[in-house]
């Protein structure tokens, strides 16, 4: 969509296409038995999700109209236009795409770059915006499009491109172009629910992207973390992390609990457990920050924030003539220290 087309070009991609389909042919068909037994649904098609035709060089506005359209925001194209079209390329730039769905306050997680992912995200009712390369290497033809449905025997996915509110397009050629653009795939959805194929890392950078946007639904993506990994000390760290930087110690506290809880003997996970209470004016945070010490006790920094921890409740108790005991019990509540085992 940068490139204006012309004729040469089109005559070339059909050639391409068709000889891309006959001698990708084997190998598609291996592939699709595998995705047979991968994906309980041989056939999917999203017909909810809304279509605009783009006009001209506009495919991203279009494209990115309807993942957000297809989460429920009154949007069009004409809407995406300044966000997201740069008029000196005639086209849309991938970060802009992935920052205007951030701007609406969705997590955009980006795909691996294989197709057995994407079908599995449509299968779970995600629509997947794609980038495709319609030309070469040496003579790109950029396009914006979202995959809304597969049929594996036909071996056929169907896009809402363009013109075509049903874009019929085979696996194999459909690749080919996909793969010409990096293999460029993102999932628009809410924080609160994770795309199918997510992996804890991957879901984590998203979910971080999305707090440092200025969202602060991005903490529903931090708590979902931990429903899916509730074993993994990631989850529960970030989620901790976000919610002390979000102001929201009570969470944070539970979080970084549950953190020393899986892993006891990491004195940062104490460090971090103890910052949380003392913003809930809980005496147990000197008690937290004590087993850091005695689980490190040449760590400079966990003796920088004892020695700071301990600084603040004096002067909250000179300030105040006592500690401020609005605290619940369940909040201050920490688990039993190794060290003094």
């Amino acid at each position: 969509m940068w490139v204006q087309k012309r004729l040469a070009v089109l005559i070339m991609v059909i050639l391409f296409g068709v000889s891309g389909c006959a001698i990708m042919g084997p190998s598609a068909e291996q592939a699709a038995a595998q995705w047979r037994a991968v994906l309980s649904k041989h056939r999917v098609e999203l017909d909810s999700v809304p279509f605009f035709p783009q006009e001209q060089f506009q495919c991203g506005p279009a494209a990115l109209a309807t993942v957000l359209a297809y989460r429920g925001v009154d949007v069009n194209p004409k809407a995406l236009v300044d966000a997201v079209y740069t008029p000196g390329k005639e086209g849309s730039f991938p970060l802009d795409m992935v920052a205007t769905a951030r701007d609406f306050g969705f997590l955009v997680y980006p795909l691996e770059g294989n197709l057995a992912n994407l079908l599995r995200e449509v299968a779970a009712n995600n629509p997947v915006l794609v980038l495709q390369n319609l030309g070469f290497s040496w003579y790109p033809q950029w396009h914006y499009a979202v995959v809304v449905g597969y049929d594996l025997e036909r071996m056929v996915v169907w896009l809402r491109s363009g013109v075509e509110r049903r874009q019929e397009m085979t696996f194999s050629l459909f690749q080919r172009t996909w793969r010409n653009a990096d293999n460029w795939a993102q999932v628009v959805a809410p924080p609160e629910t994770m795309p199918t194929t997510a992996d804890l890392p991957g879901y984590i950078r998203a979910a971080q992207d999305l707090l440092t946007s200025g969202h602060s639904a991005a903490l529903n993506a931090f708590l979902a973390a931990t429903k899916r990994w509730p074993a993994s000390t990631l989850s529960w760290l970030s989620l901790g992390n976000a919610a002390y930087q979000m102001s929201d110690h009570s969470t944070a506290a539970k979080a970084f609990s549950e953190h020393v809880h899986l892993q006891p003997e990491n004195p940062d996970g104490w460090n971090n457990l103890a910052y949380s209470l003392q913003q809930l004016h809980c005496p147990t945070a000197l008690e937290a920050i004590a087993c850091a010490v005695k689980l490190a006790p040449g760590n400079l920094n966990v003796l920088n924030s004892q020695r700071e921890l301990k600084q603040q409740v004096a002067q909250k108790s000179a300030t105040d003539g006592m500690i401020d005991r609005t605290f619940t019990p369940s909040q201050c509540a920490i688990p039993a220290c190794p060290a003094l085992l």
